[in-house]
């Protein structure tokens, strides 16, 4: 009996140590992931007294406020500021990301707020390179990407407040060069809707995202929030057929000053985030002590059997 009894303790306690290794391996395997840190494409917040590398459309001066003191840049409604990054090609599993603080002056109930884009110029031969461009530029022509407009009030007659659209100069019948002031003949289709209308509050500061993630070879997935006081919209949508995955280009525009007065930047950034995938040399070291450590223990427990 005092035999059977030590017998099962020997295999009880063998199982115990199975299992604990079998734990400690599982939570190494996916310590051996490797973390994917973004990479800072771009990084404002408009405290060095300049807006280097930003461009408007108009070369009005009172249309673009730098505040100092308060390291923020205005921007007058019914006018866009863009500026570009390096080329950056998403692979599948990888996403950009635009982060930004703002707040709005002034606004009201409008169907139009206003509109972020991120675009692939094609090449620096079709980007400006000074303010006083237009809202209409021929070396808009090729730009591609997408573009969400964010609205304070119903879109297009729902009630959803963000709309998100594609941009692609092969859809059109007819050319159109304007970056983000308008549709007509933009080559712009809607891919989705998302967000409850609601009206911002003066002043107050918000955070906004957009983001890309490519999902497959022709598949990118678009997600837009804003969120604050009043506010915590978001959208997010599949473009599954003709994804964009190459961008260089950041634009955004206080779409109507029906809508507000203007629109205050107080920092953006834009990231490039890789896929996490596992570090081969660490997984294969991580199985073989995985598969030495059990052999060791089912070994031992063999011999205490016999």
């Amino acid at each position: 009996m005092e035999n059977s009894i030590h017998n099962t303790h020997h295999h009880t306690s063998g199982l115990r140590t199975i299992a604990l290794l079998t734990a400690v391996v599982t939570a190494l395997a996916f310590a051996s992931v490797a973390v994917a840190l973004p990479t800072t494409l771009l990084e404002d917040s408009f405290d060095d007294g300049n807006r280097d590398g930003w461009f408007g459309n108009s070369s009005t001066a009172s249309n673009y406020t730098l505040d100092n003191d308060a390291d923020t840049l205005t921007i007058k409604s019914g006018n866009h500021l863009l500026t570009y990054f390096d080329t950056t090609t998403l692979a599948i599993g990888e996403s950009l990301t635009v982060s930004l603080h703002l707040s709005f002056n002034d606004p009201v109930t409008y169907s139009n707020g206003f509109r972020l884009a991120l675009y692939d110029s094609h090449g620096t031969k079709n980007r400006v390179t000074s303010n006083g461009h237009g809202s209409t530029n021929d070396l808009f022509k090729p730009y591609t990407g997408y573009r969400a407009d964010m609205n304070f009030t119903a879109y297009n007659g729902t009630t959803t407040a963000i709309g998100i659209q594609h941009r692609n100069p092969a859809d059109a019948t007819h050319t159109g060069n304007s970056l983000v002031h308008s549709n007509t003949g933009m080559y712009y289709q809607s891919v989705g809707t998302g967000g409850l209308s609601a009206t911002p509050t003066d002043g107050v500061l918000y955070t906004g995202t957009f983001t890309l993630t490519r999902l497959s070879e022709t598949g990118t997935r678009i997600s837009v929030s804003i969120v604050g006081t009043n506010l915590t919209n978001y959208a997010c949508v599949t473009d599954d057929a003709n994804g964009f995955s190459t961008f260089d280009t950041f634009a955004i525009f206080p779409s109507s000053s029906s809508a507000m007065t203007s629109l205050t930047l107080h920092d953006v950034t834009i990231t490039h985030t890789a896929a996490a995938v596992p570090e081969p040399a660490t997984a294969a070291v991580t199985l073989g002590v995985f598969a030495a450590a059990l052999a060791t223990v089912i070994l031992a427990l063999r011999r205490r059997r016999h």
